[in-house]
């Protein structure tokens, strides 16, 4: 059992004159140690861990701490140095003054990774990395890093940038990037799969840790994509019209083509049928798993929104022509209609506790509604909402545009977390463990 490192104020108490003076003493201590160990052959101070360096003053550069569920995996620059005997990881519960010493440490310095499973979701951690060097005890310490691990991850794409990346569980760090597109414009998960559609460049399928599974080599130009539970994939595509599903391994397994003017948007609901709206032909349809027209609704002008209601079998629909949002039943028979906005930009059904979110980026809104059409509350100054996901943590993800940010909200509409997302963030998915 190693003994918990503890800090000046744990052991003083609120550091008063005789705290801070040993503070002094143990720096400057540290300090002139480690001039002895690595700076007489360092002139250049291009030792990472040289007090001297310019740029990591002699802590263990690139230190991180990325949330994921009920563990926390510590990164940092692999170290490759002769007196380096290994790196000490320290842990404490955000507000604790104490730092412990973590199970395994010293951990090998060149491995850059080490894992702590010893965490509960929904607790924020600090960590700190120590060098121990050979002869001269431990070193400076990196800066403190937070981490708070849970189960939902999401996953953003960015049109400028060509990139999706998939945050961690508290947003403070990066899990993965995945590079190469034109315009990723839509994203979807399921079944361990994320699905990316770019106008550009055509379909791509990735797995959850972020590799091509495959790329979808038709030439159309998809715009919107959804994903169903066991893994297929449906696309609206803009040229040719059409919507096309594929299976998990990206092999065809029925296109719709017939009548359809403008696709806009598709999703699959509970039973894993296919929804669809077409903003030109003003209809909107829900197919069977094989393509069969099951029924059609065609009240609606231009029906550019829609998702599909997983809790009640329900299908809501935003007709940016009327500003009315619609609620259809199985049978898409209107149930009930709301008016909203002319601007709409997203409709995203919850699947907590049902009912449905409304964004509008010219606006800059967002709208909770209810299952029986009641306007619960309306949020401002999210950024130009262009994207929401509304998990089944009781959670929502809105991606604002205009200020490039994603924002974490309750079910009661209290903003949560915030963080900044890239130059044109497009779309964004949550993954739920």
């Amino acid at each position: 059992m190693r003994t918990p490192r503890k800090s000046l104020v744990s052991e003083c108490g609120w550091p008063g004159p005789a705290c801070l003076l040993r503070a002094r003493v143990v720096r400057a201590c540290l300090v002139c140690a480690y001039l002895a160990c690595f700076s007489c052959d360092q002139k250049d101070r291009s030792n990472p861990l040289d007090p001297g360096n310019p740029e990591t003053h002699g802590s263990p550069p690139g230190f991180t701490a990325v949330a994921l569920d009920r563990s926390v995996a510590l990164r940092w620059e692999p170290l490759h140095l002769e007196r380096l005997v290994g790196l000490n990881l320290y842990r404490r519960q955000a507000g604790s003054q104490s730092f412990e010493l973590l199970m395994g440490s010293p951990f090998p310095a060149q491995s850059g990774a080490a894992v702590d499973s010893a965490v509960t979701n929904g607790v924020t951690y600090e960590y700190q990395l120590v060098p121990l060097v050979r002869d001269c005890a431990e070193g400076i310490p990196s800066p403190v890093r937070q981490a708070t691990p849970g189960p939902d991850f999401a996953v953003v794409s960015d049109g400028c940038e060509g990139l999706v990346r998939k945050l961690s569980a508290d947003m403070r760090a990066g899990v993965w990037t995945a590079g190469g597109f034109f315009y990723p414009l839509s994203v979807a998960a399921a079944a361990g799969m994320v699905w990316l559609a770019d106008p550009y460049s055509g379909v791509y399928c990735l797995t959850e840790e972020g590799a091509l599974l495959w790329k979808d080599p038709d030439p159309a130009v998809p715009f919107t994509v959804a994903a169903r539970q066991d893994g297929l994939c449906a696309i609206a595509d803009a040229s040719p019209p059409a919507v096309r599903v594929l299976s998990a391994d990206g092999s065809p397994v029925f296109s719709i083509s017939e009548e359809l003017q403008r696709p806009s948007c598709v999703a699959f609901d509970a039973e894993g049928h296919l929804w669809l709206a077409d903003r030109g032909a003003g209809f909107v349809r829900k197919y069977s798993s094989d393509g069969t027209l099951l029924a059609s609704f065609t009240g609606c002008v231009e029906p550019s929104l829609l998702d599909a209601d997983v809790l009640e079998n329900a299908c809501w629909v935003g007709d940016v022509s009327t500003g009315e949002l619609i609620k259809l039943d199985s049978d898409a028979a209107e149930l009930l209609r709301v008016t909203l906005s002319g601007t709409m930009s997203v409709v995203e059904a919850d699947r907590a506790t049902g009912g449905c979110w409304v964004a509008d980026a010219t606006e800059d809104f967002v709208a909770r509604v209810s299952s029986d059409g009641r306007v619960l509350f309306r949020i401002g100054k999210l950024g130009g909402p262009v994207s929401l996901f509304a998990a089944e943590s009781g959670k929502t993800w809105v991606l604002g545009a205009t200020e490039a940010r994603l924002s974490v909200l309750s079910a009661q509409g209290e903003l949560l977390s915030a963080v900044e997302s890239g130059q044109c963030p497009t779309s964004v998915v949550v993954l739920s463990r």
